[in-house]
C-alpha cells in the first residue's frame, strides 16, 4: 500500500511543463521548445501561480479505490490520499521541509530521494522541469505503448536516471520509467500517459494514466483541474 500511494505524487510530477532556464544541448532545447508549445505555450505556462488536481485511482484486479488531491504552489506542494473518505497519507513540502504522514509510520521528515520527489511537485519545478534536473540528454528513439517516442534521459543528483517518453508527432509526454525511493527500498515503475485535456486557459494537462509496478497496476483519472487557486487556507507545514 505504501509504495502505491507514493506513486500518486510521482504521477503529478511527470506532468511537468517545460522551459529553457537550464543550459542544455541544442537538440534538447529544440525538443523542450516543442513540448512547451504542445502543452499551452510559454505565456500560458508562466501565468500559473498555483494548481490543484483531484483524481480517482483504482488498483486493477484488487477492487481498491482511492482519491488523490494534489496542490502545488510556487515553492510548496501537498498530496493527500484518501480511501473510503479517510485520509491514508499526506505528503508535503513547505519551502524548507519535506514531510510525510501515514497510518503505518506516523509523521516523519523526508530526506534524500524521498524529499526530492515531493519537491519536484512544486509549481516552480512543475513549470521548469529543466531547472529540477541536473542534466537532460536525448536517448535512442523507441516504440512505447505502440507509439514512436523520443527518449529524454533525466539525471538528478541523489536519484536514479529517469526516462521520459515524448511523442514524435505531438510532443506530448507519453510515459515515464523511473525509480522511486521509499522506506521499503527502491522501486521501479512505468507510467503510461493515456489522455490529455485542455483547460480554459489553454493549458494541456494529463487527464488519464496508468502506473505499473511489477504485477501491480493502478489506473488514475483526473476528476478536476484548477489553476491559480487561493492557497491561504492550505497548510503545507508539518503537523
Amino acid at each position: 500500500m505504501k509504495k502505491i500511494l507514493i506513486l500518486g505524487l510521482m504521477l503529478f510530477s511527470i506532468t511537468s511543463l517545460w522551459s529553457e532556464k537550464k543550459e542544455n544541448a541544442p537538440e534538447v532545447v529544440a525538443i523542450l521548445e516543442k513540448m512547451t508549445e504542445a502543452t499551452g505555450g510559454a505565456d500560458t505556462i508562466q501565468s500559473l501561480k498555483s494548481l490543484k488536481t483531484t483524481s480517482s485511482a483504482e488498483m486493477v484486479g484488487m477492487g481498491m479505490k482511492m482519491n488523490i488531491t494534489t496542490i502545488s504552489g510556487e515553492n510548496c506542494a501537498k498530496l493527500v490520499t484518501k480511501m473510503n473518505g479517510k485520509v491514508m497519507m499526506e505528503q508535503a513540502y513547505d519551502g524548507e521541509i519535506a514531510w510525510s504522514k501515514d497510518m503505518m509510520m506516523g509523521t516523519r521528515v523526508l530526506s534524500g530521494a524521498e524529499a526530492l520527489a515531493v519537491k519536484q511537485a512544486t509549481l516552480e519545478n512543475t513549470i521548469d522541469a529543466t531547472g529540477f534536473y541536473d542534466e537532460i540528454k536525448v536517448g535512442k528513439e523507441k516504440v512505447f505503448n505502440g507509439e514512436k517516442v523520443i527518449v529524454l534521459l533525466c539525471d538528478k543528483e541523489g536519484m536514479d536516471t529517469s526516462e521520459l517518453y515524448v511523442g514524435k508527432d505531438d510532443y506530448l509526454l507519453k510515459g515515464m520509467l523511473a525509480t522511486q525511493e521509499s522506506p521499503q527500498g527502491k522501486m521501479k515503475s512505468e507510467i503510461i500517459c493515456e489522455a490529455y485535456k485542455t483547460s480554459k486557459s489553454g493549458m494541456v494537462y494529463l487527464s488519464k494514466s496508468t502506473i505499473k509496478m511489477g504485477p501491480i497496476s493502478m489506473n488514475i483519472v483526473v476528476d478536476s483541474y484548477s489553476e491559480n487557486i487561493d492557497l491561504k487556507e492550505v497548510s503545507f507545514k508539518k503537523p
